[in-house]
């Protein structure tokens, strides 16, 4: 037994060191398929230098993202405003399109990489350009100086259309990564005219409480001058800035039972010997108008109860040349 379980032990111990001595071998499916194998180029593709036969998609990209690339930088002008627009910081190559191109060649090549913008690198870039050339329009303003009017000039502005910007310029980048030449970019820039220009600001009335005259402009033009009369000491003309806030061609005055008027009648019809004589402007200022009167004889006085007064003539001859919103400067 003993001798037989020896020899036992020797022929186990020989057939083990016969199998560790065995190549290993793949393991293959019952059916005896080949295994996968990933695909790689077959032409002789090259892009950007680097040849791109015989690897695959992994190797491919990595050989891609390794390219550098150089453009010229884009010159990019608007409103006599000139930039440069960094291509290469705008431009990236599309990786995935130029390795899927490289694998449809069916032969030797050299290939143009496939390249996309970044379209927030431009925006950016037409954001800082547009800052630097945009200007508001200002409108033209009246300033009233030593009892005269002044207008002060209106200005142009100037914007750029951001959005037709970012247009033109992508198409440039893409027409430089195409390795075409490109020229200087012009971006849209529009005009932006003011609301107020000295052809449109209107009329305006000066009252000058110094010379007891009123002074209708046209523009920066007087159109006509009228004596008037303005408050007594005791019931003063008051000054500011004021406009024409009604109009009314036959005036109708009511007793406000001021202490000036306690023994008037309640009301007086229109007509000539009215109050507020054949027609009268209401102004923001409470309670004060430019109507006219009978007594032409208080004209270049200090007469009335605060209101400025002219003659009938002069208030039937200013009254259609204003209209309802007409500013109004009472000055010293």
């Amino acid at each position: 037994m003993t001798a037989r379980r020896t020899k036992l032990k020797v022929l186990a111990t020989l057939l083990a060191a016969v199998l560790l001595a065995l190549p290993v071998l793949p393991a293959f499916a019952a059916d005896g398929d080949v295994p996968p194998t990933e695909p790689t180029i077959a032409a002789a593709v090259t892009v950007g230098g680097v040849l791109l036969q015989d690897k695959n998609a992994e190797e491919a990209s990595a050989a891609i993202a390794a390219i550098e690339t150089s453009f010229a930088p884009l010159p990019v002008t608007g409103d006599g405003h000139v930039s440069l627009l960094g291509a290469n910081s705008t431009l990236r190559i599309d990786i995935a399109a130029t390795v899927a191109a490289a694998f449809a060649a069916t032969e030797t090549t050299t290939l143009v990489p496939t390249y996309v913008v970044d379209a927030s690198a431009v925006t950016a870039f037409v954001t800082g350009f547009a800052r630097a050339i945009d200007r508001k329009a200002i409108d033209a303003k009246r300033v009233v100086s030593r009892r005269r009017l002044k207008i002060s000039a209106s200005r142009t502005g100037r914007k750029v259309d951001q959005a037709g910007a970012v247009s033109v310029l992508t198409a440039a980048l893409v027409s430089e990564a195409s390795g075409a030449a490109v020229a200087t970019v012009t971006v849209p820039v529009g005009l932006v005219k003011p609301r107020v220009t000295l052809a449109n600001i209107g009329k305006t009335i000066i009252v000058s409480l110094g010379e007891f005259r009123v002074l209708l402009y046209n523009g920066a033009k007087i159109e006509h001058t009228y004596r008037c009369a303005i408050g007594m000491p005791a019931h003063p003309t008051p000054r500011g800035t004021f406009r024409v806030i009604a109009k009314s061609a036959a005036p109708t005055w009511r007793n406000p039972y001021s202490d000036w008027s306690m023994r008037m009648p309640a009301y007086i019809k229109p007509g000539f010997y009215n109050p507020l004589g054949l027609r009268a402007l209401y102004l923001s200022a409470p309670g004060i108008r430019i109507h006219g009167t009978s007594k032409s004889y208080s004209m270049g006085h200090a007469a009335s109860h605060g209101c400025i007064r002219l003659t009938n003539h002069s208030v039937v001859d200013l009254y259609p040349r204003v209209k309802v919103g007409t500013p109004v400067y009472i000055v010293r």
